[in-house]
């Protein structure tokens, strides 16, 4: 059974040629969500945070974009295996994630007061603001860590309530999107031309041009499902998966795996009946 092959020129190909096909075929996939007040960490996920982050063998799981732990910027060193530490707090200042730079340490004007115990210290609610110079800050009260993401870095408009709950960057004043189009789409998502396209909750429709960014759209490259991608995000993809391979696509059934020549290949699982393990019916992912 043959696999589909991509390569890195495939997905320029995408970029330049916006009537190309996207890279892959995608199924719909589910994401449970509250009608009235979605969870923070489902609803309120800006598109910087949604590949997962590379880490270091000594980094005992820090990512090199780092975590913000009770004031402290915690990211790892992976060029000399080690994890650093930055006290925010030390320095009169806020630990924020940025989805574009990771942990850092800033000063942020949400009108707060810190409240020791409380979810991000009391400085910011899940609602969230928006701040002076464009910036949506919130409480991600699962990770108990303050998000700060510039929206107008990202070519978009900090707006409360209109494209997401709360404060949220949001493009063109907003996108809502059907339900039945969320139910198929979900958070995978789905290339479209050179659009990424997924959803975050229930009806809150994300859509990032890719090739506004000089990228490519991809699936399971950089992020879970569709997302804007760069060449050295593919080649890392490529490299950490390797010939052993392993489970992703919308419903974690579809083969993932790098050959020998740096491009990656996908199988489809459920178009075989079976389902995709790894080292159960073979060496690596193998669709069983």
């Amino acid at each position: 059974m043959a696999f589909t092959l991509l390569s890195w020129d495939h997905m320029r190909a995408i970029v330049i040629l916006a009537s190309c096909c996207c890279l892959a075929a995608c199924n719909s996939g589910s994401i449970d969500a509250a009608s009235s007040l979605p969870d923070a960490s489902v609803i309120k996920l800006p598109p910087g945070t949604k590949p997962g982050a590379d880490t270091a063998p000594g980094c005992a799981g820090i990512p090199v974009s780092g975590v913000c732990q009770q004031g402290v910027a915690v990211y790892c060193d992976a060029a000399d295996d080690v994890v650093r530490r930055v006290e925010c707090t030390e320095l009169g200042q806020e630990c924020v994630i940025d989805p574009n730079s990771g942990a850092r340490c800033t000063s942020i004007d949400t009108g707060g007061t810190r409240v020791p115990g409380m979810p991000c210290g009391g400085v910011v609610d899940v609602v969230g603001v928006c701040t002076a110079d464009g910036t949506a800050v919130w409480c991600d009260v699962e990770s108990d860590q303050i998000v700060s993401w510039s929206c107008v870095q990202n070519q978009r408009e900090c707006m409360v309530d209109d494209c997401a709950f709360g404060a949220y960057c949001c493009q063109g004043g907003g996108t809502s999107s059907p339900a039945n189009e969320c139910e198929s789409l979900g958070f995978y998502g789905e290339c479209a031309g050179t659009t990424a396209r997924y959803c975050s909750g229930s009806d809150t429709l994300i859509e990032i041009d890719c090739a506004v960014q000089g990228n490519a759209c991809a699936l399971d490259i950089c992020a879970e499902g569709a997302y804007c991608c760069t060449q050295d995000d593919y080649a890392a993809a490529c490299q950490a998966m390797g010939t052993q391979g392993r489970c992703g696509g919308p419903d974690n059934n579809t083969v993932l795996r790098c050959d020998g020549a740096g491009l990656i290949q996908r199988m489809d699982c459920g178009s075989t009946g079976g389902t995709c393990v790894v080292d159960q019916c073979g060496q690596g992912a193998q669709c069983c």
